[in-house]
């Protein structure tokens, strides 16, 4: 019979602990003992306090291989099971006497336990490694979509609340190869310049923006259309770090022409970059309570990143928008020192390719002389007119100051090189697709049918 009380009083000291958490757990809330297993008179904790932490990391971790009615494991449960002391040794890092101590404590815990099952921590027992699932977060920001779109719009406080829980502590964010989720653009970076188009369907128009190109190919000063990072009315900068795709997410029609303008960032800053959140990996111990959680929302993030950075369908801007308009709002009016987004391009097809949206705080655009300029679309031949882009400045303003009304209060984060203006002529698409048939049957019995009617 084990002496259940003097079980749990008996020492191990930090020498006989080597897991990292666990080792700093009985060198903080321990105290000069001898150890129970070495003798040592080192920094000891009791085995109960550490059986505490270890029984969380079975609850959180680990998943017991359940016996068929022949009391026989399957196949793939006898390769992945391991037993109680065997798990505990090689998680705690500690020698075999000192995972026996702990299987026995925790056995006899549930022994004593009315409601314990008695497979528990038997030392037969086998336990396979499981990973936290995610279905709380998914529910909770399925609601939370449903309350922006048909509930409470501008002012929900439960969304902003689970925004601070999804992005707490962003910037310690790492992905698997140790890279921030954070780019820093700007001189001497990798990205040091962005692409922003926009098409005209006639000429007239194309012409007039020509003449004022700061103000009508940089983002609006006013009058802003609601875009998937911005509401109607508030300004930002939708940009690109390639041309074609520049192009590409204005999806201009057969007929158009597309003015492609390229802006230098002028000075650093940082974007949160939705691919590299997508595959942050935490690193924790298995015996800390709060890992479980952060890897829930490691998880969770990589399908929010996908939900947020989908291709929206034009007839549901108007209701999908809203999602990814609050959480842009959330970013740019929180305490991060946060720019902008950085995504990926889903006009484009090219991974390499990005799209960035800089936040109106950081969004102004202006050029080396921004002012009104003569332009001309057309040259004459001897037998024909041709397309020949020029513009010839007229009045300029080289200090910007009539370009936006708050020339004082934003910094002046991009400047448009008029000299790499570019038209483009759109003479035809190209598309990629999935191709599926569509096939009678006589039974729907065999084929799941989500959200068919």
């Amino acid at each position: 019979m084990v002496d259940l009380s003097k079980l749990e009083e008996k020492l191990v000291c930090s020498n006989c602990v080597a897991e990292e958490f666990l080792r700093h757990q009985v060198k903080l809330n321990g105290r000069t003992g001898t150890c129970g297993f070495c003798n040592s008179k080192l920094d000891c904790i009791t085995i109960g306090c550490l059986a505490n932490l270890i029984k969380v990391a079975f609850d959180q971790h680990f998943e017991r291989i359940e016996l068929d009615a022949d009391g026989n494991e399957s196949d793939i449960d006898a390769r992945l099971g391991i037993t109680v002391k065997a798990l505990i040794q090689a998680e705690a890092v500690v020698e075999e006497d000192v995972a026996s101590a702990f299987q026995k404590l925790l056995y006899e815990r549930t022994v004593l336990d009315d409601y314990g099952d008695k497979a528990d921590f038997h030392n037969e027992t086998k336990y396979k490694r499981t990973y936290p699932h995610h279905f709380e977060w998914q529910t909770k920001w399925r609601s939370l979509e449903t309350s922006l779109k048909n509930r409470n719009r501008f002012f929900n406080s439960d969304v902003a609340l689970f925004l601070q829980r999804i992005f707490n502590e962003i910037d310690t964010f790492k992905t698997s190869d140790g890279s921030s989720v954070v780019t820093i653009c700007g001189p001497g970076n990798k990205i040091s310049q962005l692409y922003r188009a926009r098409a005209f369907q006639t000429d007239k128009s194309l012409s007039e923006a020509l003449k004022r190109p700061a103000k009508w190919l940089g983002p609006p000063s006013e009058n802003a259309r609601a875009g998937r990072m911005n509401a109607q009315g508030v300004s930002v900068f939708y940009g690109s770090t390639g041309p074609d795709a520049a192009v590409a997410e204005v999806r201009p029609p057969v007929g158009s022409k597309v003015a492609v303008a390229k802006f230098d960032i002028q000075q650093e800053i940082k974007l949160l970059d939705l691919n590299a959140l997508a595959n942050v990996e935490e690193e924790g111990s298995i015996f800390d309570a709060n890992y479980a959680e952060r890897l829930k929302r490691s998880r969770f993030l990589k399908t929010f990143c996908e939900r947020i950075t989908m291709p929206i369908m034009p007839e549901a801007e108007g209701t999908d928008y809203i999602i990814t308009q609050a959480i842009a709002d959330y970013l740019a009016e929180a305490h991060f020192d946060i720019d902008g987004i950085i995504y990926p391009s889903s006009q484009a097809g090219n991974a390499d390719i990005a799209n960035v949206v800089l936040f109106h705080k950081s969004s102004r655009a202006s050029s080396a002389a921004d002012g009104t300029y003569e332009s001309a679309i057309y040259m004459h031949g001897e037998e024909d007119i041709y397309s020949d882009y020029n513009i010839k400045p007229v009045n300029l303003d080289p200090e910007g100051w009539g370009l936006v009304f708050d020339t004082h209060t934003r910094p002046q984060i991009l400047k448009l090189d008029e000299e790499a203006i570019v038209i483009k002529h759109i003479t035809a698409v190209r598309f990629e697709c999935l191709h599926f048939d569509v096939k009678i049957c006589d039974s729907w019995d065999s084929i799941q049918q989500p959200g068919a009617v």
